[in-house]
């Protein structure tokens, strides 16, 4: 669906992708958000799903920043070195689930950054 009604009542609503500038943890960002704008008043609206994508956003263009691993990078180097989340997480000494949420979108600190690419690169 790319229209929606406006909760104001007074237009529709289009799926737009729009940079939007935010700030995290003291950094300025740029990132891509995807959103329904109203073209009438100008109120935005996403789904669940694009508030998440826009999170991931958010959260890989932090990690670039601040000269962290992304998600994507974590996720290509593990699967460069054919290991899956356990097998990563137990050279780290953590747990799966640590290793599937940077993934996701968690970020980890400088310490474990440090770590994973003494394994992966």
């Amino acid at each position: 669906m790319t229209t929606k009604k406006c909760p104001c009542g007074k237009g529709e609503m289009h799926l737009k992708t729009r940079e939007k500038k935010t700030c995290y943890n003291g950094m300025d960002l740029n990132v891509e958000s995807e959103a329904y704008v109203c073209a009438c008043c100008g109120i935005e609206a996403g789904t669940v799903v694009q508030a998440s994508q826009t999170q991931r956003a958010i959260s890989d263009a932090y990690r670039s920043k601040a000269g962290l691993l992304t998600g994507a990078d974590i996720r290509r180097l593990r699967m460069d070195k054919g290991l899956d989340h356990k097998q990563l997480a137990d050279l780290l000494g953590l747990c799966a689930d640590s290793v599937r949420k940077w993934e996701e979108g968690l970020i980890q600190d400088h310490v474990i950054d440090r770590s994973l690419r003494k394994v992966l690169c």
